[in-house]
């Protein structure tokens, strides 16, 4: 691991938490009308949820994750009803928590910090911000109205990611060759210290690539390559992360990332937590889904390989995704095939001549045999919910 001084980069995000104040509005009341995004909300703990198929209202989702410190709301980068939806939880999080709130993106590098700070304080124009801070291409659509909306409350946003060609370099030459041809000032934007290890994280980034030993024909260099960039953005960004908290502890830090980044709680989650072991971390799954049929909570779930350094506590069990799974409608919202229907059974006695019924008792007459046992009120039994699976790809 290495080290450099973090001075600058400090007072950037400092200034970037300390000048951004509260509203004025000190009587802060949560408001139902934010929240306008069809989805199904699901707690994969049992505790935190109501009924047996894990589905909680969406006010108490809101009242249980913004107790936490960080709350991570991992997303396939190119669905519009996730973004909805990130807004609609910043915003109810902005009340549930009276204003002490902040946004850190993925989506902006380090380096353009101060370009965000200034157009938040009304310094630069839009067209200004949007050719100095590098935007990802949806983000008139997807991230826009995030931004703004901090703009308009007086709230921090907080660029966390390292610069991309400096990942870049090291997923190409390696990273002991990368790391040492860092300029000071190109270290300025990197986290101070970035790690590695051939762990539960690793085996999820080699098998999505197809390397690693999985017998795909890409070569476990290669993939090792990618890798150390990937857990140089994690470290990057948890890093980031850490800062915010511990410049303005009580305030939430809500970081929009894409899924991969913290299913799992593995990627940026779990440096967030080796570098600030006390906070509170909430993970939040995304997914688009075509229908609300056939929901599997464990569908997604995770069993890492035996690992030679067994030190790391879960190993061994299954991973839930997130402590929270909220699916929302896809844009190929419908295109499911629908629920079959019941078969039409021709019947047997079609044509027969019945026997007569015998006279219908009074019911008033006789008493049910003692000990009968009874339903319901409704005469059912409780089904449980159902929903339906994601077809979309993680970014």
């Amino acid at each position: 691991m290495r080290g450099l001084p973090l001075n600058l980069l400090s007072a950037l995000l400092t200034a970037a938490l300390v000048f951004a104040p509260l509203t004025a509005n000190a009587a802060l009341e949560y408001d139902r009308s934010v929240v306008d995004t069809p989805r199904r909300v699901y707690a994969t703990d049992p505790d935190d949820a109501w009924s047996r198929s894990g589905m909680i209202q969406f006010d108490e989702f809101i009242t249980q994750i913004a107790r936490a410190d960080v709350v991570f709301l991992g997303e396939y980068h190119d669905d519009p009803a996730t973004h909805r939806l990130q807004l609609d939880i910043f915003k109810a999080l902005y009340y549930a928590r009276q204003g002490r709130i902040s946004l850190g993106m993925e989506q902006f590098e380090r380096d353009v910090q101060p370009v965000i700070g200034t157009y938040l304080a009304n310094g630069l124009t839009e067209d200004e911000f949007l050719a100095e801070s590098r935007p990802w291409p949806n983000y008139d659509r997807d991230y826009r109205p995030l931004v703004e909306y901090c703009r308009e409350m007086c709230l921090p946003v907080v660029a966390t990611n390292c610069t991309r060609p400096l990942a870049s370099k090291i997923a190409k030459e390696g990273y002991e060759v990368a790391w040492d041809s860092y300029t000071a000032d190109e270290r300025m934007w990197l986290c101070r210290e970035t790690t590695h290890p051939r762990d539960a994280y690793w085996q999820l980034f080699s098998g999505l690539m197809g390397g690693g030993g999985h017998g795909m024909g890409i070569d476990e260099e290669v993939v090792a390559n990618y890798y150390a960039a990937q857990c140089l953005k994690d470290d990057t960004m948890a890093e980031s992360i850490s800062l915010q908290l511990e410049s303005i502890p009580y305030r939430l830090v809500v970081h929009t990332n894409g899924s991969f980044h913290s299913d799992y709680g593995l990627g940026t989650v779990s440096r967030v937590k080796t570098r600030l072991p006390l906070s509170r971390v909430v993970t939040v799954a995304i997914r688009p889904v075509d229908s609300w049929n056939g929901i599997d909570l464990t569908a997604e779930d995770f069993l890492p390989e035996a690992l030679p350094d067994a030190a790391v506590e879960g190993y061994g069990q299954p991973l839930r995704v997130a402590d929270y799974i909220i699916y929302v409608q896809s844009p190929d919202w419908g295109s499911a095939d629908p629920v079959p229907a019941r078969p039409v059974v021709e019947d047997p006695h079609a044509g027969m001549e019945m026997p007569a019924m015998p006279p219908a008792k009074d019911p008033e007459a006789e008493e049910p045999p003692a000990g009968m046992p009874g339903m319901g009120d409704d005469g059912n039994e409780d089904e449980p919910e159902t929903d339906a699976k994601s077809g979309a790809t993680p970014k």
